[in-house]
């Protein structure tokens, strides 16, 4: 696209950048002014969630920092995982609110702004991935500290750690893929830049999408068998007491 776009005339140039991003269906007209956007859903959404992560996180330290005296590592990760989401916000999607939306059709964007807008998409997506490796990582640190007696190196501990330093070198490669994935860096947003060449986009976040996924079900399912097995040996400890206390009144 970006060798036809060279080769037209400043006419045809400008003619393009004032259309639509994206050509749209039979019957419907671009809207630049004014386009749906659903964004006061979006924004009722973000602010609830956001208000409730800072809740849990504000409770957890206040128990850390004045009833036990102690934060851990996971806690400062916690805190940085929280915050780098609300910097994303501030820095990038309030100063281009205009030209965002969570049902903002492309058809809708003219091509002259839609560099600005995959800017802010590949700034969220590294801050994206960054905030999931500090959660990950910081949820299996919890893990050990909970399910690990002080001291002990078990197979659950060897299993958190292997999860923890793949999780970084996915997330760490991720990042650096999300940074230098076009030469020049600027035709990641600039598509119309003329020359360079980026790696395969929908590759890479295909590869990202299965492999964050099975990552989070790996680091949910990890403490079940030690909660399961806990349960039921508290279970059977009640029953041995019901039966030796039945017994003991007979």
């Amino acid at each position: 696209m970006s060798a036809q776009f060279a080769a037209l005339s400043p006419t045809q140039k400008h003619a393009l950048l004032e259309g639509p991003a994206l050509k749209p269906p039979t019957g419907v007209a671009p809207n630049f002014i004014d386009p749906p956007n659903e964004n006061a859903i979006g924004y009722s959404v973000v602010i609830i969630c956001a208000s409730l992560s800072a809740a849990v996180v504000i409770i957890r330290l206040y128990a850390k920092v004045f009833c036990t005296k102690k934060v851990d590592g996971e806690d400062y990760l916690a805190v940085a995982a929280l915050v780098s989401p609300l910097w994303r916000i501030f820095l990038f999607h309030i100063p281009n609110r205009e030209l965002s939306g969570n049902v903002l059709h492309q058809w809708n964007v003219q091509l002259k702004d839609l560099s600005g807008i995959l800017y802010d998409i590949n700034a969220g997506t590294i801050i994206y991935g960054n905030v999931i490796m500090l959660l990950k990582v910081g949820i299996l640190i919890e893990w050990i500290h909970i399910f690990v007696p002080r001291g002990l190196r078990n197979e659950f501990f060897w299993i958190c750690h292997i999860t923890i330093w793949t999780n970084v070198m996915f997330y760490v490669a991720c990042t650096v893929v999300e940074i230098f994935g076009c030469t020049p860096r600027e035709k990641i947003w600039k598509k119309l830049l003329p020359g360079g060449r980026c790696v395969n986009n929908y590759a890479v976040i295909l590869a990202s999408s299965v492999i964050n996924f099975i990552s989070g079900i790996i680091v949910l399912a990890l403490p079940q068998r030690i909660i399961w097995m806990c349960s039921v040996g508290t279970q059977g400890t009640e029953k041995h007491e019901n039966v030796q206390s039945a017994a003991d009144d007979d």
